[in-house]
């Protein structure tokens, strides 16, 4: 018996690692380049993948979330000039999400299989590395009523919630036992 009976009681479960290559340790292999001339504003270098774009819709991508389920998002990215983010994905401000300079964590759920990373503005110079994604909570042990999501460690409720709707875990508790 765990000396503690709510599993996951501090949300920090994650499951294995879902992005191939996150460190593009010796090319792109693994993602899919999308976009016009994608091979040649995508490029490989000694330390990540550079986005160079200059009016061309381009991505780097990878198929291999499944949709509901909610991911951790870590990466560092180096910014020349203008700005590169995550593509299709629910979060409270919308389906973009702006990646900084500097290191990133993200917690999402996925509304597409595909993890996409691309260019946000007309003219982006931006180098991205060590890519890792990680389901949050892999075995389900947190039932979660409408509204609220698991996050940096935290339960939280987004105040959308009308009704009584809460989370829960079943199953672990014994009747009878103290």
């Amino acid at each position: 018996r765990p000396s503690n009976i709510v599993l996951n009681h501090d949300y920090a479960d994650l499951g294995a690692e879902e992005i191939t290559n996150g460190d593009f340790a010796t090319d792109l292999s693994g993602w899919t380049l999308a976009g016009t001339n994608a091979t040649n504003t995508i490029t490989w270098e000694t330390n990540g993948a550079r986005i160079i774009s200059t009016n061309v819709n381009i991505a780097l991508s990878q198929n291999t979330l499944i949709v509901g389920k909610t991911y951790r998002l870590t990466c560092d990215v180096a910014i020349t000039f203008g700005k590169i983010g995550l593509d299709g994905i629910s979060i409270a401000n919308g389906n973009t999400v702006n990646l900084v300079e500097g290191f990133n964590e993200i917690t999402f759920v996925a509304d597409s299989t595909t993890l996409k990373i691309k260019r946000v503005v007309a003219n982006s110079n931006c180098l991205l590395d060590n890519v890792s994604v990680k389901e949050v909570d892999p075995n389900d042990r947190w039932a979660l009523g409408t509204g609220w999501t698991i996050s940096g460690g935290k339960l939280i409720g987004d105040g959308t919630n009308t009704d009584f709707q809460g989370v829960q875990q079943n199953n672990v508790t014994v009747v009878g036992d103290t």
